[in-house]
């Protein structure tokens, strides 16, 4: 039976967060961590890594190298569907949209920032590295493909994108303008790509003010691209209700 520490009296600690899993990698005695951090919070050097198993991007009993697996999946997943929504977006006409709403697509020197993605799809600003093992990079193959095939088997609907992009062009410069995080162009790309992606393949969602706020959590957080996404992507699944009208006027 494993021991694990006794409850902490201030912020769970790096040291309280390691007693949760067995020598797999499993997250052990679920609900006593939830407890924990909803009555104390979380030290901010492993905020990011309970947010992945408290917002649902890894199961509680999913091992280390499952979770590796996940993480290298969910990497391929997002830029097959970026690099999708890259061809098709081009082939939206949307209305004009001043200069000065998209300041962050261009670097210092003037230039339009290009989000070069190589060959394994890796964007050069994303944090998510994997090993660089032969098992690693069968699998970083292997999944590219599947990622690919993924990405077309996704719906779209252009008409329902472009009101979205809209909307979505006007309110990435809009996001938490006053915090350090977003004052960076590289950041407010992000915000921008993740939205635009998932407005375009979630056609039945799309987007809804507000939705760059939420992310804006998620970004501050965890700083990756890739993670923000699929937790994005699961919060709006589960509170998905709350933001449309129906759910509006039961609120009110």
């Amino acid at each position: 039976v494993m021991k694990m520490a006794s409850a902490p009296l201030s912020l769970v600690t790096a040291k309280t967060w390691r007693t949760f899993f067995d020598q797999d990698g499993r997250l052990v005695n679920e609900m006593e961590l939830i407890r924990l951090v909803f009555r104390y919070g979380v030290e901010d050097s492993i905020r990011s890594e309970v947010w992945k198993f408290l917002c649902g991007l890894y199961p509680a009993n999913s091992t280390s190298r499952e979770r590796h697996a996940m993480a290298i999946e969910n990497r391929a997943r997002y830029f097959a569907l970026k690099n999708r929504w890259r061809i098709l977006d081009a082939t939206v006409v949307s209305d004009y949209i001043p200069s000065h709403h998209l300041f962050y697509l261009e670097e210092e020197d003037g230039e339009k920032y290009d989000d070069v993605i190589d060959e394994q799809g890796k964007a050069p600003y994303d944090s998510l590295e994997p090993d660089n093992s032969p098992d690693d990079e069968a699998l970083v193959k292997m999944l590219d493909i599947t990622a690919k095939l993924y990405a077309t088997q996704q719906d779209v609907s252009l008409e329902k994108y472009l009101p979205a992009k809209r909307v979505i062009l006007k309110d990435v410069v809009r996001t938490d303008r006053y915090h350090p995080y977003f004052k960076k162009n590289e950041n407010l790309r992000k915000v921008h790509h993740i939205l635009l992606v998932y407005a375009m393949f979630n056609p039945a969602v799309g987007y809804l003010q507000g939705y760059n706020d939420i992310l804006a959590r998620f970004l501050v957080v965890l700083d990756s691209e890739v993670d923000c996404y699929w937790m994005f992507g699961l919060f709006v699944q589960k509170r998905e209700k709350d933001f449309s009208e129906e759910g509006m006027i039961h609120k009110i």
